[in-house]
């Protein structure tokens, strides 16, 4: 019995959409964690393809203006050079629009906050002044006096000290998310460049690889 080339691919890829498939069944609390790891590989690839459609647009019309530039290559690195800092500068424009506005926020914020203080200062002192009773149990001798200072000082710095460990490790979780960020910016942009460079040659393979299927 002769089975075609084509017949037997496909025999192929269901036996291995089955086998992926009865796994997935048998252990579904690791699709999230497969899932997750696939993401973290691949982010950066699908993130260099937007940006290299991105790119396009600009680097296609640049590459049709260029006649007089013979060399395919040098047109095409042109090309690509002008539409990334084509890119980078409408970025950098709306940045140059948007940082004002949130500074500009921040800053009416701060005036609001430091006259919520304020307010609030007021509020205790007049609390204070409408309440004597109030006020000599915190200040007198049978209130503040009684007040274990020495524990609430040791149960503050016990729990400045959590804060400060919080605080070192939320830096070192956000240093480390930078350095992923970049990473990944780096890895995507270096591909984006590769697809650029060899567009036609990628779409000839992909146009194989899906007959071939």
């Amino acid at each position: 019995l002769k089975i075609e080339k084509k017949t037997l691919k496909r025999i192929l890829w269901a036996a291995v959409l089955c086998i992926v498939l009865y796994w997935f069944l048998s252990a579904p609390a690791q699709i999230g964690t497969v899932f997750g790891v696939l993401g973290n590989i691949f982010t950066p690839f699908i993130v260099g393809l937007v940006i290299a459609f991105i790119i396009n647009v600009p680097m296609r019309w640049l590459e049709s203006k260029m006649t007089k530039v013979k060399k395919h290559w040098v047109r095409r690195v042109i090309a690509m050079s002008l539409s990334f800092l084509l890119v980078a500068a409408i970025l950098a424009g709306v940045l140059w629009l948007l940082i004002p506005e949130v500074v500009k926020t921040i800053s009416d914020l701060i005036p609001q906050l430091t006259e919520f203080v304020s307010n609030l200062e007021k509020n205790i002192e007049n609390i204070l002044k409408d309440n004597p009773q109030l006020s000599a149990w915190l200040f007198g001798e049978g209130g503040a006096a009684n007040i274990d200072w020495a524990g609430l000082l040791e149960d503050g710095l016990a729990f400045l000290g959590e804060r400060l460990a919080d605080i070192v490790t939320t830096t070192l979780l956000a240093l480390l998310s930078v350095g992923s960020f970049l990473i990944s910016a780096f890895i995507a942009i270096v591909f984006a460049i590769y697809v650029l460079y060899q567009k036609e040659l990628l779409a000839r393979q992909g146009r194989r690889l899906l007959y071939a299927f």
